[in-house]
């Protein structure tokens, strides 16, 4: 799930309880699509176009309103069983994240849906036999099924949609190496997007606090959570 983000220093508090009784499970701490049926790897979106993963990113770190129209094809037009295999996984998927994000919304009255960049693996300082992958920050978006098309599913950002560290893994990391990191700074989503190059320098003073253990930690494909 994705949330809003908050600034006060109970919900930190909050976090740091939860992290040791089973948030290191969730999807904060626990990013990897592989086996979850509610996950999609951006790689994914290769099955509905060669250049829509790329796409995707431009538009992500350039517009501050997008759609991407993830149409899939009629699974009984595809001959190729290894590749139709492929297709009801992913639409198994997005039918899966389609209903989660519906059913928090109707309960929560937010969705849940998002984006996170880029992954990170890093070992635990107090326990090395233990690793988390988790998104550094999270693109708050929508996600609709199309109920006049067939296999069709939109994705959706909107330049109030939020913009945001990944709170789960800061606490971690308070909780875990006593590390305070700082906020995106506010100039840099003053225009309601994070650019290339603002999403650069963000990365870079995240992996910066890490010098003397860079190898435990490295940047990993990015995915749909």
């Amino acid at each position: 799930m994705i949330f809003e983000p908050a600034k006060n220093k109970a919900f930190i508090s909050i976090l740091k309880k939860k992290l040791s009784t089973g948030t290191r499970r969730s999807i904060y701490l626990r990013a990897a699509p592989a086996g979850r049926s509610t996950r999609l790897e951006l790689n994914d979106l290769k099955m509905v176009s060669t250049t829509a993963h790329y796409d995707f990113i431009n538009d992500l770190l350039t517009k501050k309103n997008f759609k991407v129209d993830l149409k899939l094809p009629n699974l009984d037009d595809c001959g190729d069983p290894d590749l139709r295999k492929v297709y009801v996984n992913i639409i198994r998927k997005l039918k899966n994240m389609t209903k989660q994000n519906k059913d928090y919304f109707l309960e929560h009255g937010i969705e849940p849906f998002g984006f996170g960049y880029p992954l990170i693996m890093k070992r635990d300082y107090r326990d090395p036999e233990k690793h988390i992958i988790a998104p550094l920050v999270i693109w708050n978006m929508s996600l609709e099924e199309d109920r006049q098309s067939r296999n069709r599913w939109i994705m959706k950002r909107e330049e109030e949609d939020s913009i945001y560290f990944n709170r789960v893994l800061l606490a971690h990391l308070e909780n875990d190496a006593d590390m305070v990191l700082p906020e995106i700074p506010e100039n840099y989503l003053s225009d309601y997007l994070l650019s290339s190059d603002e999403l650069s320098e963000t990365v870079h003073s995240f992996m910066s606090k890490f010098q003397k253990d860079i190898a435990w930690m490295k940047s990993k494909l990015h995915c749909l959570i």
